[in-house]
């Protein structure tokens, strides 16, 4: 199965897998699913980073390389996304967030995440259980 993980789901996983469920981290685990990380969600990162948020203390560049090496693949958003960014309704207010569902709806793929406010976007959406 193809996973897409939003922004905080990549973060946990990366620095703060003990944030997860335990049934959650063995998705994670299983060697037959194609876990896939945004580049929007590297974007956020720096962002939240420049701007010193609190959530967001590392490096992009160290976590997206971090991702790599533990086996994600980077999702790059392509010009179909940010076209489909127009349809989603009722229009969300996070940008990094719209794009994800639209990553997700184009690919199609399974956008993992912890926010429920994604879920009445698209029935792509799934929400992950936290510890």
């Amino acid at each position: 199965m193809r996973l897409l993980i939003d922004t905080r789901i990549l973060l946990w996983a990366l620095a703060q897998p003990e944030r997860l469920s335990a049934a959650f981290l063995d998705i994670l685990r299983k060697p037959n699913n194609q876990l896939l990380f945004s580049s929007a969600s590297i974007w956020e990162i720096a962002i939240k980073a420049a701007l010193l948020r609190t959530e967001c203390t590392a490096r992009p560049d160290v976590m997206a390389c971090e991702a790599l090496a533990q086996g994600f693949t980077e999702l790059e958003a392509g010009w179909q996304a940010a076209a489909a960014i127009a349809d989603i309704r009722p229009p969300h207010r996070d940008p990094f967030d719209r794009i994800l569902i639209a990553e997700a709806v184009c690919e199609p793929v399974h956008i993992f995440t912890v926010d429920r406010k994604l879920v009445p976007h698209s029935d792509m959406v799934r929400m992950v259980n936290t510890r």
